[in-house]
């Protein structure tokens, strides 16, 4: 029984010691199979290494190969451009020699483009003076030459008076027009002046010399210096200008002296108002000598019908012209159609003359003193002279009146 019994109670330890063999033997192959696993994955690691290695070792290789590849890319890049930098050297090398040729032949014909409008203007004004000659005559017919063309209006023949303004360059045509028709203006040109007085623009400002325009500027710089237009006046007081010569037949008398063109009324239709020493408001002072032809056109004779509005050339100052015909005038002056180069205080057409040569002293040292005319006027005297007749204010310390005077021009178109 008790023999049974521990046979009964070792028996689970006998079971137990047998799992534990059998445990050990199965950790012990574990043990030598993860050993087996564990060296093939060192095998792995190596064979996977020296893979690496292999690859990184091409890799190093093509790198190399690309490094040295792109150097060659990049000489030969360098080498290029330099050979694309000497052939630009080259090619422009023959630009700037081919500009230097072409340089070398298109200087003639530069000059001698920039040659033809002087050309042109020469020819252009030799046709001119062609036909001014076929019209008028150079030489003077039936006219006095030795004394002043001082005329009563109604003594001269249409005929003469055209050879005294074209010979002569003016013409004094006494009692021309009707006195009262004079103080009939002057009354309306005092009013415009007086409406215009206390104008703010006349007190401030400075506005451009422009001969004659619709500007508002050049209204008020106009006014200033004493200048209504034609267009102004008749806008503003309801008569005109032109009646100074329309109501005493004197249109019509130029007309038949000038019986080749047609007369028009010129836009540069102006009164004046001159004085000494300090100028008042909306007075001018004296002018030099001058040709209209500098300041209006140069290739239309035209006729200013000059007309004081009051007795003037003795307390107020006048006129004075110098009586030399158009072509001699214009021979003196050296005109050129197609002008000179102009000075820096040229306007309009000035540079189409020598003006220097207008100046007192060069007329006196021209031997032109004896043609200087300064005539007295009286109220409904007019002294026609034209747009190539020298011509410039008298005046005196004694004329210390101030005087107004219209300039109606016309024109021969």
């Amino acid at each position: 029984m008790v023999g049974k019994l521990k046979r009964f109670v070792t028996r689970p330890f006998r079971q137990l010691a047998a799992i534990q063999s059998e445990l050990e033997d199965q950790t012990k192959l574990l043990d030598a199979r993860m050993q087996s696993v564990i060296a093939g994955l060192d095998n792995q690691s190596q064979m996977l290494a020296e893979r690496l290695n292999q690859v990184v070792q091409g890799m190093d290789n093509h790198s190399q190969l690309l490094a040295h590849k792109l150097e060659q890319i990049i000489q030969g890049i360098d080498h290029q451009a330099s050979l694309m930098n000497e052939r630009f050297d080259q090619l422009r090398q023959g630009l700037d020699n081919q500009s230097k040729t072409l340089t070398a032949q298109l200087g003639p014909i530069k000059r001698a483009i920039d040659r033809q409008p002087h050309l042109v203007g020469e020819r252009i004004a030799e046709a001119i003076r062609t036909l001014d000659r076929a019209r008028f005559p150079t030489t003077a017919r039936n006219i006095d030459t030795t004394t002043v063309p001082d005329f009563q209006f109604g003594d001269l023949e249409p005929e003469q008076f055209r050879e005294l303004l074209l010979h002569r360059g003016a013409v004094m045509l006494r009692k021309a027009t009707d006195p009262a028709l004079l103080d009939l203006i002057k009354q309306k040109i005092d009013g415009l002046f007086a409406q215009y007085e206390s104008a703010p623009e006349m007190r401030s400002g400075t506005y451009p010399a422009t001969i004659s325009s619709n500007d508002l500027g050049d209204f008020w710089y106009q006014l200033r210096r004493s200048h209504i237009f034609e267009q102004t006046f008749k806008q503003l007081s309801g008569s005109s200008y032109y009646d100074i010569i329309r109501g005493t037949g004197l249109w019509d008398f130029a007309a038949h002296a000038f019986p080749e063109y047609q007369l028009a009324e010129s836009i540069d239709c102006n009164c004046r108002r001159v004085t000494t020493g300090d100028l008042p408001v909306m007075f001018d002072a004296p002018v030099d000598f001058h040709v209209d032809a500098q300041y209006h056109s140069i290739y239309n004779l035209s006729v200013n019908f000059w007309t004081p509005l009051a007795p003037c050339g003795r307390d107020a100052p006048g006129l004075q012209v110098v009586l030399l015909g158009i072509e001699e005038t214009k021979d003196y002056l050296e005109f050129d159609f197609a002008g000179y180069d102009a000075k820096p205080n040229d306007i309009a057409n000035m540079r189409h003359f020598r003006c220097y040569k207008e100046q007192l002293e060069q007329l006196k040292q021209n031997d032109l003193a004896k043609c200087l005319w300064a005539p007295e006027f009286e109220k409904g005297d007019i002294l026609a002279f034209t747009n190539f007749t020298m011509h410039a204010t008298y005046c005196t310390p004694e004329m210390t009146n101030p005087r107004t005077s219209v300039e109606v021009r016309i024109t021969c178109q």
